[in-house]
């Protein structure tokens, strides 16, 4: 039976933030006690978008997506609200709103891959190399087992993180110590609704020209986005608007966070569902569009829920870097282009709405209202 949700929160435009705690229902024991003694592997404004489609590869999703489709069946998300993205190739499909060009060629990139050397020396296994085995993706949207059970919510848990400072190295640090936080609770939401989980790669491009398999930067800052041909969370430093936000960690994490729900959303085989659905609907048409909506929304409140799972827990995530983040969400279609991410005032509610409520269902956008997701 498929789950039914309300409206989200109301936005409200004079709220000075979240409100103390506690911040609403939180998961709790014993639905995840099979669980409880997990211990996770170390190891987004302008209009934003790209994506591609290519033979059998299709999952994707990014914080505020511009997409379009060209041949096959491959997607690549890009988010809103942080700067430009990559330029299209001949297969893959992406936008740029920064129309400079660049003489620069060589690239570099900081790479949190499933190969790279662990401290203690030993080698991790790409996700994307592994044969897929046990729990498989469901072909659901509105009834996926993501949104199920209404008792399922990520756990409370602490996460702490490296010290958030205005350059790469530092960027690139603070999201691989946030990593292990979502990989935790995440793993033990997929487990116990039966669908697969894999620990997604992430990357830090540096530089203005470099590629990834859903489509090539070239000029411009590039926004952070997903990847589902080889499951990678992209981070570029130069794409997450520091020279607006500053030293505000939260802004940052929700980014992280929101790209990781695209990462869940893949697994969940929600993804795909939605490619399929768009395409034949027509990528641009009205219903395209508003699925493109539901789709990026859902991916907000997944945001929402994990910042609103670990603040004021014990760890890093404290009201301030939660209060940061409440803020920093109005990052909907307001720099013209296609209706693909909501309004401002829908960006921010749903957010918030994960925040507080921290219930899988209650991110369930694909059976909401037309008019909560437009």
């Amino acid at each position: 039976m498929t789950s039914r949700i309300g409206a989200p929160v109301p936005f409200r435009p004079g709220a000075v933030g979240p409100p103390q705690l506690p911040y609403g229902p939180r998961f709790a024991q014993p639905a995840f006690a099979p669980y409880g003694g997990y211990q996770a592997k170390k190891s987004n404004g302008g209009v934003i978008a790209a994506v591609a489609i290519v033979a059998v590869m299709a999952v994707m999703g990014g914080l505020l997506m511009v997409i379009t489709i060209a041949n096959g069946k491959s997607k690549h998300v890009a988010d809103v609200g942080y700067s430009s993205y990559p330029a299209t190739s001949t297969s893959d499909y992406t936008t740029t709103s920064d129309t400079a060009s660049s003489t620069t060629t060589a690239t570099s990139s900081r790479d949190s891959t499933g190969t790279r050397e662990t401290s203690a020396g030993s080698t991790r296994e790409t996700s994307a190399s592994r044969a897929p085995s046990g729990p498989q993706p469901h072909h659901k949207l509105a009834d996926n087992p993501l949104w199920l059970d209404s008792q399922v919510g990520l756990p409370n848990q602490p996460c702490n993180l490296s010290r958030w400072a205005n350059n790469p190295d530092a960027a690139a640090a603070f999201f691989e110590s946030a990593r292990p936080c979502l990989d935790s609770v995440w793993q033990q939401v997929m487990n116990y609704s039966k669908l697969p989980f894999r620990v997604p790669t992430v990357k830090y491009p540096s530089g203005k020209n470099w590629s990834s398999p859903c489509g090539d930067a070239s000029g411009g800052s590039v926004a952070a986005f997903y990847c589902s041909q080889n499951e990678t969370l992209y981070m570029p430093y130069e794409g997450l608007q520091v020279s607006q936000y500053g030293n505000r960690p939260g802004v940052y994490l929700a980014v992280f966070a929101h790209e990781y729900a695209h990462h869940i959303q893949a697994l969940s085989g929600i993804s795909e569902a939605y490619w399929d659905a768009r395409y034949e609907a027509g990528t641009d048409s009205a219903a395209g569009l508003e699925m493109s909506r539901r789709n990026e929304l859902s991916a907000q409140c997944l945001s929402g829920t994990f910042l609103g799972s670990t603040v004021g827990r014990g760890g890093s995530v404290d009201q301030a870097m939660y209060r940061d983040a409440w803020q920093t969400q109005d990052r909907g279609d307001h720099n013209g282009g296609p209706r693909d991410h909501g309004s401002d005032a829908h960006a921010v509610s749903w957010w918030q709405h994960g925040a507080q409520k921290n219930r899988m269902f209650q991110c369930n956008t694909w059976a909401a209202k037309s008019a909560d997701v437009s």
